[in-house]
């Protein structure tokens, strides 16, 4: 190739190329195309959610001779909101881990005098949630805080819908059962609620030492059953600041034969979780070892599994249709905020339900009369022990339980009948003379009082000849309103 040919030839090249950068700058968008497809595209648009400043709250406290005094408490959480609305509304709903109770505070700004609160910020675009804690005890507290927020869209596609968004955080509430520390922030006195406008300033600092703080100091809960502690963590970061895993120490007593154990579940909110089985008796006990790797400085805190046995439940021996039973199943007092009873028919439907050690109270109907029953205790939802059936019986038949002699001639008879009929009481309707010489009457004045709890009528009869001139005897029964009839008598007896 001459190099007139090689030059005329480059030329082509380069005016190709700056012809394909044209048509690349044709195909870009100018800055109103840009705004005018963001304003029509829901690509670009940010949807309606909430966050939060901060995935938890806590606070640790201690009682000495003067009162309570708190060492440690971070008592704000701002929330805040994205995306394209308006009018936007908050809802927070505080359950109690323990006590299993709700506290709700809705779109009303400020709530006064109360332990949560909550007030607007920023023209509505974010809120502030305070706390402050009262009635301090011995056993902590642990919260769940749901917050729902709803607004009206101003999006083109749901313009004018209500949009909504629900996030979680937590409250820890713990106790520091050591007297050595260093106090570092001031009383409180938990007999003043939260005034308007007040804030507490919350007091991030390090407190130097390591704590750990068991959510419980003693698990009482149902031999071999599986158990779970929260141990939380001040002054030490168990995901980055450990020289060494956490170590855990069990001792059983009186003798490792007792069985049970321990281990470390994971981590939750600046916190270790340990889950176990518990020993069939005895007492087994947990350490949990920490190194802080900053230092060195080494942490021990232990806390107790005890079980309980499971007793058989109190169950009557039998059941009648219309009478009131209470049934205690027996459940130990445990930790276990989870243990309950069920008496459930023979379709599996539930009928009664008790939480720990509650009885059920079961009034059977009419209806139930030969059906079975089924009494079953949970643990954490896991069935425990066996099942027990529990059948409803008819009303047993009428009795005659006693005869007496009042004189030669004059005998009275005292019977029992059971039950309804017709909505009414089953008494003895009459006293039937299936033979002999014998006279029946009822002595209306001598029969006591009904027993309407167990449906009990007792009733008396007096008999005397029916022609004195001939030798007293008879055979009868008694027949009462549902015409069932009692074993038959005979005097004199034979």
């Amino acid at each position: 190739m001459t190099n007139k040919q090689y030059k005329r030839k480059k030329r082509i090249i380069e005016i190709y190329f700056v012809l394909y950068l044209a048509a690349l700058i044709l195909l870009i968008p100018s800055h109103k195309e840009e705004i005018s497809n963001s304003n029509n595209s829901n690509i670009l648009q940010i949807p309606f959610s909430i966050k939060l400043e901060k995935q938890s709250l806590s606070a640790l406290y201690f009682i000495d001779s003067v009162g309570i005094k708190i060492r440690y408490i971070d008592s704000i959480n701002n929330i805040y909101y994205t995306g394209n609305v308006k009018d936007v509304e908050y809802k927070f709903t505080i359950e109690d881990l323990q006590s299993k109770q709700n506290v709700s505070l809705d779109n009303i700004g400020d709530t006064l005098y109360q332990v949560f609160s909550f007030n607007y910020l920023d023209s509505g675009k974010s809120v502030r949630f305070t706390w402050r804690p009262n009635n301090l005890s011995r056993l902590g507290k642990n919260f769940i805080v749901t917050v729902i927020a709803s607004a009206i869209s101003l999006d083109s596609v749901t313009y004018g819908k209500v949009v909504e968004d629900k996030i979680k955080f937590n409250i820890n509430l713990n106790y520091d059962h050591s007297s050595s520390m260093q106090l570092i922030s001031t009383n409180i006195d938990t007999t003043t609620m939260l005034k308007k406008d007040e804030v507490i300033n919350p007091i991030i600092q390090s407190i130097g030492k390591v704590l750990l703080l068991p959510r419980e100091e003693t698990i009482q809960t149902i031999a071999y059953s599986d158990w779970e502690n929260e141990i939380s963590l001040f002054g030490i970061n168990p995901e980055t600041d450990l020289r060494s895993q956490p170590t855990l120490i069990i001792s059983r007593q009186p003798n490792d034969k007792i069985g049970g154990n321990a281990k470390i579940a994971g981590y939750r909110n600046n916190a270790i979780i340990i889950k176990g089985e518990a020993p069939g008796y005895g007492t087994m006990t947990v350490k949990l070892k920490l190194i802080r790797h900053s230092d060195g400085l080494e942490a021990i805190k232990e806390f107790k599994v005890i079980p309980q046995l499971l007793d058989e439940p109190e169950i009557p021996a039998k059941l009648f249709p219309l009478i009131t039973y209470r049934i205690n199943p027996k459940m130990p007092i445990t930790s276990d905020r989870n243990a309950y009873s069920i008496l459930a028919n023979n379709e599996g439907k539930m009928i009664a339900r008790s939480q720990n050690s509650a009885e059920i109270v079961f009034t059977p109907q009419i209806t139930d009369t030969g059906k079975t029953f089924v009494l079953e205790r949970y643990l954490s939802d896991n069935l425990f022990g066996q099942k027990y059936f529990i059948k409803v019986s008819s009303f047993p038949k009428p009795e005659i339980y006693r005869m007496s002699e009042l004189s030669l001639n004059q005998i009275r008879i005292y019977t029992n009948s059971y039950g309804h009929f017709n909505n009414a009481p089953n008494y003895i309707k009459y006293i039937e003379l299936i033979e002999g010489n014998a006279k029946i009457r009822e002595i209306i004045g001598a029969q006591q009082a009904p027993d309407n709890k167990n449906l009990l009528y007792k009733q008396v009869f007096e008999i005397i000849p029916k022609d004195p001139s001939k030798p007293f005897n008879f055979k009868i029964r008694a027949v009462a309103e549902n015409s069932m009839k009692s074993e038959v008598v005979v005097y004199p007896k034979q």
